[in-house]
């Protein structure tokens, strides 16, 4: 729900023509691809010439929501795929999506989507 809010400001503000600054848009993608999820968003953030703070500041101003939880919200939805359209075992499913511990995974899925991973990959068959 929180990824489709963000882009829906994104498109919002294309269609508004309120130039977003390129490197968000791209950060934005960096920030939405599996290969990236198993790095800190500091990490992901080296790759632009920007500090941290400056970062953060200008993605919340273009974005309405800030970086961590975007990027938070990308693994979730990814995971949530995977749940729905694989048959891999929650462990791989957490670690694919970038967590290092399954108890955070579950914890953040639950808090996320309100059941756990196991009752949501039930519910979906």
């Amino acid at each position: 729900a929180l990824l489709v809010k963000i882009l829906y400001k994104f498109l919002q503000y294309e269609q508004e023509k309120i130039s977003m600054p390129n490197w968000i848009a791209e950060l934005m993608k960096d920030l939405n691809t599996p290969e990236c999820f198993s790095m800190e968003v500091n990490e992901i953030l080296r790759k632009y010439s920007y500090n941290y703070s400056y970062a953060c500041r200008c993605f919340k101003k273009y974005t309405g929501t800030n970086i961590v939880n975007f990027f938070l919200a990308s693994k979730m939805n990814f995971a949530l795929s995977l749940l729905q359209f694989s048959n891999k075992s929650i462990t791989e499913i957490s670690i694919l999506s970038g967590f290092s511990s399954i108890n955070y995974f579950n914890r953040i899925f639950k808090k996320t989507y309100g059941i756990s991973p196991s009752q949501y990959r039930k519910s979906t068959f």
